[in-house]
């Protein structure tokens, strides 16, 4: 006989009834399930011929009172009553042959503009199905393509498909603000990117030998915006890569190249190449790596990794001399081409370079077990685009200890900074960091685990024009846990900061409370209260809010 099993984290096919637990008959328990559902059940078959199903929830329903001052342009927040009613819902279901078919969605109603643009917001949407050689995907979806080609989430549609030993992905979707936007539910602050990619994978006659090649692209479309917002400069192009990776014993060698080439509608337009070689070799204690980058100025792709007009050649390693004592170092030399305002732009500018060197030392200290430390220092000298010099060193120590219930660190960091462009000149001098935090663990008091921390900061900066700037801070964090009574924390900082334009000194304070009562399977229920004050003592600069409310959670 086919057997059945349905599981959800609400039980709806068994009833506890004096002590004893009856299981309902699978009609039943399917007739529950659509009932509470809204829809039929998916039913699975697994290997040994019966129906599985896994289908979580969760919701949370917020209130609160928000009190603000100091206008939008210091604090998003602003005075009013809010509700915020948050759901979260995925299913899983998994058949014959490895066939995986799982869905994903949250979304929020709220009237917090805040919080979201619109009062309906969905934040996850998903779904996805899997089977031994192939792949759909469809909302939300992920095109880790290339460093060089595309790298970045979509709104869309994504395949894989395995024929023999190649792989073969391909993405179809949208770069929009919201699933909101992207429908006109909500209007757009900057056009809607539209992207088509693919991507080819396969293994070639070396062992751990992969080759790999994609191509891109993408268009602006400015129609996504309202018709009274001024059009920005809008950008169409393709961006095509071809790679090579080796992973074989210790070694570990990648290899990729990209070509891309854009049109602005201002009337710009351009092409360039780059290029990324990295390799590693790693041993039991020893780890060693080296790099080439370089990418060109007018160089356009899909991916945060590759920033146009950036070169760069990099050795790094990492010893662990004894089992005490470790080392690691980078030394890298850069070449910086871009242009801050614009990028892709029509003209190149002359590059800044920089060459810097960093050592690190780590120490554990066997006499006293807990004990460690932590020693850095770097150093960097580069030429600026007009011709001048730039050199910044610094050093830094961090001495951290845990003890049984106590733990704790103290650390300092002294840094220089001197460049020679005349722009730079009121930021030359020095830099003092000094901070400490100690705190204790209780597992066991009175039914509550509790965890107490201090920690303090201070910051000064002293410039070679005379001027000096501070800001200081100190903290204190409760969490209290108690399986019946529930959790509390409590969060206080009170600091000062210097105001760089009138030398006066501006305070900053915050403080957060939170409990939250268990209610069981059915949830939790907590209260919440903040209240926040930055840059007290300045009328053009201070901002405060003090929000209170209640809030409900639970899953099934």
């Amino acid at each position: 006989m086919k057997k059945t099993v349905l599981a959800v984290s609400l039980s709806l096919g068994a009833v506890a009834q004096a002590g004893e637990v009856q299981l309902a008959d699978n009609q039943s328990v399917l007739e529950a399930w659509a009932q509470a559902g809204g829809q039929p059940a998916a039913l699975v078959d697994d290997a040994r011929g019966g129906t599985r199903m896994e289908w979580h929830n969760s919701v949370s329903l917020d209130a609160y009172h928000t009190e603000a001052s100091g206008g939008s342009l210091l604090t998003p927040l602003t005075t009013g009553d809010y509700q915020n009613l948050s759901v979260s819902s995925n299913f899983i279901r998994q058949g014959a042959g490895g066939q995986t078919t799982t869905g994903l969605l949250g979304f929020s109603v709220v009237n917090d503009r805040s919080v979201a643009r619109n009062n309906l917001h969905i934040g996850t949407l998903q779904m996805s199905h899997a089977q031994s050689r192939s792949r759909l995907v469809l909302g939300d979806v992920a095109a880790s393509y290339s460093s060089l080609g595309v790298n970045l989430g979509l709104r869309g549609v994504q395949m894989e498909q395995k024929l023999g030993q190649a792989t073969i992905s391909g993405v179809l979707g949208s770069v929009a603000e919201s699933w909101e936007t992207l429908t006109g539910a909500a209007d757009a602050t900057s056009p809607r990117r539209d992207v088509a990619a693919v991507r080819v994978e396969m293994p070639v006659g070396i062992e751990g030998l992969r080759t790999s090649a994609s191509f891109a692209t993408h268009h602006d479309n400015d129609a996504s915006l309202p018709s009274q917002q001024s059009t920005p400069l809008t950008m169409s192009g393709q961006v095509g890569t071809f790679g090579l990776a080796w992973n074989h014993a210790r070694y570990q060698v990648t290899m990729e190249a990209g070509h891309s080439a854009w049109d602005q509608s201002g009337g710009a337009s351009g092409n360039d190449n780059a290029m990324v070689l990295d390799a590693a070799w790693r041993a039991e204690k020893l780890s060693l790596r080296t790099g080439w980058h370089d990418v060109g100025a007018r160089y356009a792709s899909l991916s945060g990794q590759a920033q146009g007009g950036v070169s760069e050649a990099y050795v790094a390693g990492n010893w662990q001399a004894r089992d005490w004592f470790t080392l690691n170092t980078d030394l890298r030399h850069s070449e910086n081409n871009r242009v801050l305002s614009q990028v892709p732009v029509p003209a190149v500018q002359p590059a800044s370079s920089s060459d810097r060197v960093m050592l690190g030392a780590g120490f554990q200290l066997p006499r006293w077990p807990g004990l460690s430390l932590q020693l850095s220092t770097q150093a960097s000298l580069g030429e600026n685009k007009d011709g001048s010099n730039n050199r910044n060193h610094s050093g830094s120590a961090m001495f951290m200890f845990t003890r049984e219930d106590w733990y704790g660190n103290l650390g300092s960091q002294l840094s220089r900074v001197d460049n020679d462009a005349p722009s730079a000149s009121s930021v030359n001098g020095d830099i003092t960091t000094i901070s400490a935090g100690v705190g204790r663990r209780w597992p066991e008091l009175a039914g509550w685990m509790l965890d107490l921390g201090l920690n303090a900061n201070n910051q000064r900066q002293s410039l070679d024009n005379g001027q000096h700037t501070e800001s200081q801070s100190g903290s204190l964090n409760l969490a209290a846990n108690h399986d019946r009574a529930g959790q509390v924390s409590l969060n206080a900082m009170k600091g000062t900061v210097t105001n760089p334009v009138s030398g006066s000194t501006l305070d900053q304070t915050s403080l957060q409370f939170d409990y939250r009562y268990p209610l069981g399977r059915h949830g939790q229920l907590g209260l919440y209260w903040r209240d926040v004050s930055d840059l007290a003592g300045s009328s053009a600069l201070e901002s405060t809010s003090t929000t209170w409310g209640l809030k409900y959670a639970g899953s099934f």
